[in-house]
């Protein structure tokens, strides 16, 4: 409110009392009554207009529903400084969705209104119905800072849904244009000079970008979402240019917007279903632009049965087409996966795999099947039977699978049998197709270039499981010379473990029919390459061996010989695994120095879980190593060696049980030098029972240590607690802590904190206090003790009565202090209300070091009768004060009103040895 005057608001306050519309009438009722209440100094003349306290509260209405005026003041008289914080909060008379709020931050300083941050928001045409339509919204965003504007706003959309239960839905947005703006924020940058205000360009570098989404999504919905944006470059600068932040360096833009790919597309559709028949549940999903010059239409279906899933999806973009199909099939006599893809039509991939079973007179049989091919061309397939049969405390398993691809047929013919005493027989045999030889060969002459005339042989063999590569470089002057042959010659082996027939006892630990080293199946895989050139040879060979349980190893050998020099390299790996042990190791030898790396992983009950880690780099090793213990203690220890520096250990442990825990921390930076170079840390804590603790803590470091115990006995009505910190047998820190009630809550309190050092003039600190109320009075008092000889005493007292007659208070508070700033002080409050007659009385007496007792009191009686034809008030006031021209002062007055508004009056005022007279008569008008 601005320039108020007692025209102007008693102007309002009446048309406030006949206002009909609950939207206005609400605002301005909150604004008039935060007005009244506010702290702010720029509010005191309006607040003198609004002191008769007579508006309606009618206006008083749902804060979530109706128009407000929100305010929050705090204002320090003593320092001139204050924070205000207002918000209003606009509904319209159609909508429960604010139109509009604001938000306003200003601060009072130095008798100045500064106005740090404002914040606007305006919603226009925005409503929600379950069925019915978003009418294009547009929502404006408005921010200033210091007075500058930030603006940020969104255009409308028309939107449409409609729900009917959870079964269907559908969403319906509506695109007029052809680029819709999301949002969009724009900031300026002004100087202003004398009282003017001047754009500024910024500085001259400036980063600038436009982007859209992926054209395929664009193509596949018909939209695209393109951001543009730029702002001033301040990453780049040199050291001898400085530039301010990103918001002072210039003008910043930033546009996001949605754009139409498809502009013929005006409408985009997504619906959603859900059906559910006797046991099946059907679900689908369909996204349309109806109308639009390309087809564009989006379908998935999910169909859920009991034995059966089923998915599709189709998507049409104009003249392009996909279809996928997938199918779970779950019954007791079948398991089957099958999966499609078209693509325009055509059958790009299929995939069905599964298997059939059926019940016989000892058993099962089982009908795997696997197919798979892509462009409608067989990949890979699969097909054949296993028959299960268990008689005679005998199980056995009779097999026949063909496996086939574009090149290759294999067809797998055995058995598995497991009598009752464990023994195992197993028989295989397998059928591969015949090697394959291929060869090629290759010349080049060239009577320009004779230096790229070339000759190439290569010959390639296949079959059961091994390859034999050779290839002949020649590019001698006839092609044929030796020697300026390069042989390049590769051979790939793997043996299958399974080729041979095991039969195997556990009890006697022997092999029929094969050699001890053959127990577990292991797989051996052979590489060898070798590279001859006329004055060198590289010569590698590698075998990796692994065991279908427990290890793999792999070994390489490689070998360079050069005309006057032959350099090696040999390694190792091997893999070891088993219930309780994982390890790797590579190690290798290059020019006859060791390299090497080990990582281990153990666990066991007993002594825990190692983790293990080393490195060798020629002559020296790095380590690390970690160790887990859980029982009955937890303990995890952690070591770092790094060879010839320095050993690195850490250790933590904790225990827990329902009456006591225990924690440890410990830390070695040189423990293979120095074992004191570290820093431990343990604390415990115990309950013996219930609200009962107490505990310790240890803290240890070079050439110091800490410690400490605390016990706290937390049972109602009284709480004890005392602590100890020390670092050495003759110093120490010791708490006591004492606190309770006597009697009801709150009725009779207590509290004492006494804390002793060590320290010159801090031996003996004491913090005590007492709160006691009932009957009527009341009594609290906190001292204060520290520096041996300081004190600070703070005390208040008081009592009431009250009854249909009247009502008596009386307040006495005291402070004294050691302290020479703080004066010494003791106030006394004393009112008396009956139904005629108020007498109060104020004393106050301050005494500060070196100066004398201060005294200032106010003794006041006034009194009010009344009769048929006169109203009388009559009263005295004394005052004594140390001040100047104002030691001693009186008033006394009497103020008369007759029956027909004549008013007469006198005073008689004394300030020391000035008397002031005052004679009042006149007349009051309606």
């Amino acid at each position: 409110m601005r320039c108020p005057d007692h025209l102007s608001v008693r102007l309002i306050k009446n048309v406030l009392k006949t206002e009909e519309v609950k939207q206005v009438g609400s605002f301005v009722w909150s604004h008039l009554t935060n007005l009244a209440k506010s702290a702010s100094p720029v509010r005191v003349q309006a607040q003198g207009l609004l002191a008769e306290n007579d508006l309606d509260s009618k206006f008083n209405l749902d804060i979530r529903k109706f128009s407000r005026n929100y305010e929050q003041t705090l204002f320090f008289d003593e320092y001139n400084f204050g924070m205000t914080v207002d918000s209003n909060v606009i509904f319209s008379t159609e909508s429960y969705v604010p139109r509009s709020v604001r938000l306003n931050l200003t601060t009072d300083l130095f008798g100045e209104s500064i106005n740090f941050l404002e914040l606007n928001e305006d919603v226009d045409r925005l409503g929600f119905q379950l069925k019915g339509n978003f009418d294009k919204p547009q929502i404006t965003i408005g921010v200033k800072i210091f007075g500058n504007d930030l603006n940020y706003y969104t255009d409308g959309l028309e939107i449409f849904s409609k729900l009917r239960g959870t079964d269907q839905a559908v969403l319906q947005v509506s695109l007029p244009q052809e680029r819709n703006d999301i949002f969009s924020i724009r900031s300026e940058v002004f100087v202003l000079t004398e009282r003017r205000e001047l754009q500024q360009a910024g500085i001259e570098r400036r980063y600038s970008n436009s982007t859209c989404t992926w054209p395929f999504i664009d193509q596949a919905i018909g939209l695209k979402m393109c951001t543009n944006y730029s702002l001033p470059d301040v990453s780049n600068t040199g050291k001898d240019v400085e530039v301010p932040s990103l918001i002072l360096s210039g003008p910043v833009n930033f546009d996001v917007s949605l754009e139409k790919a498809d502009p013929t597309a005006k409408m985009f559709v997504l619906k959603y279903s859900w059906a559910e028949r006797q046991n099946q549940t059907i679900v689908g999903v369909v996204f349309e632009t109806p109308n639009s010059q390309i087809p564009r239409i989006f379908r998935a279906n999910i169909t859920n049965e009991v034995q059966r899933k089923t998915a599709s999806m189709s998507f049409v973009n104009g003249n392009i087409s996909h279809k996928a199909i997938g199918m779970y099939i779950n019954n007791p006599n079948q398991q089957r996966v099958e999966m499609s893809l078209n693509v325009n039509d055509r059958k790009y991939l299929a995939l069905e795999m599964g298997y059939n079973k059926t019940d016989t007179r000892n058993g099962r049989m089982y009908y795997p099947s696997f197919y798979l091919s892509v462009n409608n061309e067989r990949i890979a397939g699969l097909g054949g039977q296993v028959n299960q049969t268990a008689k005679n405390n005998i199980s056995q398993w009779d097999y026949m699978i063909m496996f086939e691809t574009k090149r290759v047929r294999t067809k797998t013919i055995g058995y598995v049998s497991v009598s009752h005493n464990m023994t195992y027989m197993i028989h295989n045999s397998m059928e591969y197709r015949e090697v394959l030889m291929y060869r090629a060969n290759f010349d080049l002459r060239s009577s320009a270039y004779p230096h790229f005339d070339v000759a190439l042989n290569g010959t390639l063999l296949d079959g059961m499981g091994h390859l034999d590569f050779t290839l002949l470089h020649n590019n001698a002057p006839d092609l044929r010379d030796e020697k300026y042959r390069t042989t390049l010659k590769m051979i790939f082996a793997r043996d299958n473990p399974y080729r041979s027939q095991l039969i195997f006892t556990p009890n006697s630990q022997q092999l029929i029919g094969g050699s001890a080293e053959q127990t577990d199946p292991t797989e051996r895989t052979t590489l060898s390459v070798e590279m001859t050139r006329p004055r060198s040879k590289i010569d590698v060979k590698g075998m990796i061996v692994s065991n279908v349980k427990y290890y793999h190893y792999a070994k390489l050998a490689a070998q360079i010989g050069l005309t006057n020099s032959t350099r090696e390299l040999f390694g190792v790996m091997k893999y070891i695994q088993d219930e309780h042990d994982n390890r790797l190791s590579i190690n290798a030898m290059f020019e006859k120095k060791p390299y090497g790396i080990i990582l281990q992983h153990t666990q066991q009950i007993a002594n825990g879980t190692k983790s293990y880690a080393m490195v060798q780099w020629k002559d020296e090793r790095y380590w690390f190593s970690a160790l887990m213990k859980s029982a009955p203690i937890k303990q995890l220890d952690l070591e770092l060696h790094i060879d010839k520096i320095r050993d690195i250990s850490a250790t933590l442990r904790g225990y827990k049980t329902p009456l006591k825990r225990e924690v440890g921390v410990e830390f070695k930076w040189d423990a293979n030098r120095d074992p004191t170079q570290r820093i431990a840390l343990t604390g415990e804590l115990n309950t013996p029972t219930d609200r009962i603790y107490d505990g310790l803590f240890l803290l240890s470091y070079p050439n110091r240590t800490f410690s400490g115990t605390f016990d706290l006995k937390a049972i109602h009505p009284r709480y004890l607690a005392n602590a100890r910190i020390s670092w050495n047998t003759t110093e120490a820190i010791v708490i006591h802590f004492d606190a309770g009630t006597h009697e009801e809550m709150l009725s009779k309190m207590w509290l004492l904190l006494h804390l002793n050092t060590t320290f010159h003039g801090w031996r003996r600190n004491a913090l005590s206090g007492a709160f006691s109320f009932k009957d009527n009075v009341l009594y609290t008092d906190l001292i204060a003790n520290w520096a041996e000889d300081q004190r600070l005493g703070v005390e208040l007292n008081g009592t009431y009565r009250s009854n249909k007659e009247i009502f008596n208070c009386e307040l006495g508070t005291q402070l004294k202090s050691s302290l020479r700033n703080i004066p010494a002080v003791t106030m006394y409050f004393n009112q008396t209300l009956v139904t005629d007659r108020v007498e109060t009385t104020v004393l106050l007496n301050y005494e500060t070091t070196d100066q004398p007792v201060q005294e200032f009191s106010v003794r006041s009686n006034w009194q009010h009768k009344a009769d048929k034809r006169h109203s009388n008030i009559t009263g005295s006031l004394r005052l004594i004060s140390p001040y100047e021209n104002y030691r001693m002062g009186a008033l006394v007055a009497k103020v008369s009103v007759s029956e027909n508004r004549t008013i007469t009056g006198a005073a008689d005022l004394q300030l020391d040895d000035n008397t002031y007279d005052l004679l009042l008569e006149g007349h009051i008008r309606n």
